[in-house]
């Protein structure tokens, strides 16, 4: 037992990478991998976030937040904090394109756009609608708040 002095303050600290993975909205892509490997009747596979890069370029042209095989399906996906597509410099129209693009040239089965808003935004659903109606062979999983927690 404890008795003299008083027992000490307990103090808690975050791993440093849980920390940022919090700092950096990382829990919606987490949220939506584990919803599709658990609607995954088979195997599931994933990677962390990927840098894509033109062949030859240091630069990188894009990255994807969500990238898994489920049931031997490649999906690739966006995830973000907010209800819009819409980045510092890209419309969701202009992510919405360069989703379905790099998806038929990987040979993904689909795309998952998810976010911890309630749901995208009238803006983005627009643009993912107008967007994926362009190749109806790609699957689109919009997830949400509501559905990205079940």
């Amino acid at each position: 037992s404890w008795n003299y002095p008083d027992e000490p303050s307990w103090f808690y600290k975050l791993d440093e990478i849980v920390y940022h993975m919090l700092q950096h909205d990382g829990h919606v892509s987490i949220l939506a991998l584990d919803k599709m490997r658990w609607q995954s009747v088979r195997d599931f596979q994933f990677v962390p976030e990927l840098q894509i890069r033109p062949k030859g370029s240091d630069v990188w042209d894009m990255e994807i937040d969500i990238c898994c095989i489920a049931s031997g399906h490649t999906q690739i996906g966006e995830a973000k904090s907010v209800s819009s597509l819409k980045s510092d410099h890209k419309s969701p129209a202009l992510v919405a394109t360069r989703y379905r693009v790099l998806a038929e040239k990987l040979g993904a089965a689909g795309v998952i756009f998810a976010t911890s808003a309630a749901a995208w935004d009238t803006t983005s659903n627009s643009a993912i609608e107008t967007e994926f109606d362009k190749n109806p062979y790609l699957r689109v999983i919009r997830l949400g708040y509501g559905n990205l927690m079940d």
